[in-house]
């Protein structure tokens, strides 16, 4: 398998043939990226709101959070499109483990996808924020 990098990375990275870092891509070029992915990895400690999260269960891609971050494990519990790992030393097990179990990866996926769906959409937000300046208009 190849780990690749999709955004900026700020560490430096081994060199290996099976790791590539594209850095910043199209948003085309994301969703094709994280739908083509066996697991979409979301490490950052500090969400207060994970878009990588949502776009990966958005297209049926397990995710895999930090489970140092409130907001991915909750995201995690309340979806059921992901797992988390505790610390870095538990990472490749974990890692190991989801990506061996394909059924398990399914039902991340059809979870995923179907929690995104029962989302607002991005319409009916801005016609809600419409309907409150309208009602502070009148």
């Amino acid at each position: 398998g190849t780990l690749v990098f999709l955004g900026t990375v700020r560490t430096p990275l081994p060199s290996d043939p099976a790791i590539r870092c594209l850095g910043w891509v199209s948003d085309d070029d994301k969703c094709s990226g994280l739908a083509a992915a066996d697991v979409s990895v979301v490490a950052s400690p500090y969400e207060s709101l994970s878009l990588a999260f949502l776009e990966s269960a958005a297209v049926g891609t397990p995710v895999l959070a930090y489970g140092a971050s409130p907001v991915l494990v909750g995201q995690c519990a309340r979806m059921g499109a992901g797992v988390t790992f505790d610390d870095w030393s538990a990472f490749p097990r974990v890692l190991h483990e989801l990506l061996g179990d394909s059924e398990r990866r399914a039902a991340l996926s059809t979870n995923g996808r179907a929690s995104v769906a029962r989302l607002p959409s991005w319409n009916a937000i801005l016609d809600a924020y419409r309907g409150v300046i309208d009602g502070v208009r009148a």
